[in-house]
């Protein structure tokens, strides 16, 4: 089967110089990375997966988080998903070493079945002739990140399908780990 990946805009927006959280700084080569994993990937039912790249593809991206610090200039105010969010200054903090890279890619189904596709998107991507959406790419460093506290509520209020099948308890349990996470660690623009 010959694969055609589409990029989303969140894939898109990582290789700009104002990226917000991981910067791609190589994207035909990280582009080659996700078609090469891909072709000995098994995708799971849901049709989202999460492709661990090997270290050779760790050089074409910038870790996005930084160790959260107490000096007010270390921060910037951004648009980001429609709101102002604060972000570390990327230029202004020592960002940590390369602990992994991966990469979030939807079969078609996945990217067709997801809530959050308008149907202009939707459109497109068929019209296209695509296999994949490549929907993002994660740089790992520190410890591995859960959601971020704002990705966590949309998939509750049905972002994410695989959020109406968790148990009060995992939901719980990952609600901790998020303010845990988020209290030492921060994104960086």
């Amino acid at each position: 089967m010959i694969m055609k990946i589409f990029m989303h805009d969140l894939a898109a927006s990582q290789s700009t110089p104002s990226a917000i959280g991981t910067k791609v700084s190589k994207p035909m080569a990280l582009h080659t990375a996700i078609m090469e994993a891909l072709e000995s990937y098994e995708m799971p039912e849901n049709g989202q997966g999460f492709l661990s790249l090997p270290e050779e593809a760790w050089g074409s991206v910038l870790p996005g988080v930084a160790r959260r610090t107490t000096a007010p200039d270390d921060y910037c105010n951004r648009l980001h998903r429609g709101k102002v969010g604060q972000f570390l200054r990327r230029d202004l903090v020592a960002l940590p070493a390369l602990d992994g890279v991966a990469a979030i890619v939807y079969t078609a189904a996945g990217y067709l079945a997801d809530p959050q596709t308008s149907d202009e998107e939707k459109q497109a991507f068929v019209e296209g002739g695509f296999t994949h959406c490549w929907v993002t790419t994660l740089a790992f460093a520190g410890p591995k990140p859960p959601v971020t506290s704002w990705r966590f509520v949309v998939n509750l209020a049905g972002g994410n399908a695989s959020y109406e099948t968790m148990t009060k308890e995992e939901l719980v349990e990952m609600a901790q780990s998020i303010e845990a996470y988020e209290s030492e660690w921060c994104v960086v623009a």
